[in-house]
């Protein structure tokens, strides 16, 4: 049976927002109320809304303000809202009574304005932590959400971070240190809960002013399809690595 931690992103964000170690990559996460959505849109332009117990990004939602109102944003489809009363009428709606979280949003967009998030994998190998891998998933274009299974392109984070963000070797190194900062201080706090767990996987965005996010820590279903995408050798390494993880 898997953990109810695993299973409920709110209770992740309530373990690393607080934490010391954790709270400056946090991003604002609340659960889906009428009143924590008028608390978040009065502070953030855009935010997302997330099933609790989603996966590969299914039943994502985004919500980004105009100066006519909102724009409600599926996978799928688009809505609009003039007011805040019509904006929960319609969340309401597309949430259909199941559990959402509604978390600030973060503009991890490469410099064509395009989605993208980056996934680090991590394994506990002799009772440490290590990352195995980290690679990048590009949004299709105009998508709200770079998840494979809808429509997102897995390419090496290198690529990502040389040809979609211009960095150059220093910003580069700069940023990919704070990822494994982030990710691993995250795994080491949330793996106190569910300490059998010896993998995890951290998807963290980078916005534009270069600061590093964590939107979400997986340990039920860590995944490293996407890494077979983006570069072959180091899925490989991934398998081997994966066969040592205790």
């Amino acid at each position: 049976m898997v953990s109810s931690y695993v299973r409920n992103k709110i209770r992740i964000a309530r373990l690393l927002s607080p934490h010391i170690a954790t709270a400056k990559f946090m991003p604002v996460t609340l659960p889906f109320s009428r009143e924590n959505l008028y608390r978040i849109t009065r502070r953030f332009p855009m935010v997302y809304l997330k099933p609790t117990a989603g996966c590969q990004s299914r039943g994502v939602i985004r919500v980004t303000q105009g100066s006519t109102g909102y724009l409600i944003r599926g996978i799928n489809r688009s809505y609009n809202a003039l007011n805040n009363a019509s904006l929960y009428e319609i969340l309401q709606r597309l949430t259909n009574g199941k559990w959402y979280i509604i978390q600030q949003g973060i503009d991890s967009e490469d410099k064509r304005g395009i989605h993208f998030d980056v996934r680090v994998h991590l394994l506990r190998i002799d009772g440490r932590w290590i990352i195995g891998g980290m690679a990048a998933r590009v949004a299709k274009p105009k998508g709200i959400v770079a998840g494979l299974h809808q429509g997102g392109t897995a390419i090496p984070l290198h690529r990502l971070m040389k040809n979609h963000l211009d960095y150059g070797p220093s910003m580069q190194q700069q940023v990919e240190s704070q990822l494994k900062e982030a990710s691993l201080k995250a795994v080491n706090v949330v793996s106190k809960t569910v300490p059998r767990k010896k993998e995890m996987a951290v998807d963290m965005g980078i916005d534009r002013s270069n600061r590093v996010w964590i939107f979400e820590v997986n340990y039920a279903y860590p995944a490293i399809r996407l890494f077979g995408f983006a570069d072959p050798k180091l899925y490989r390494h991934l398998i081997f690595l994966k066969k040592k993880a205790r």
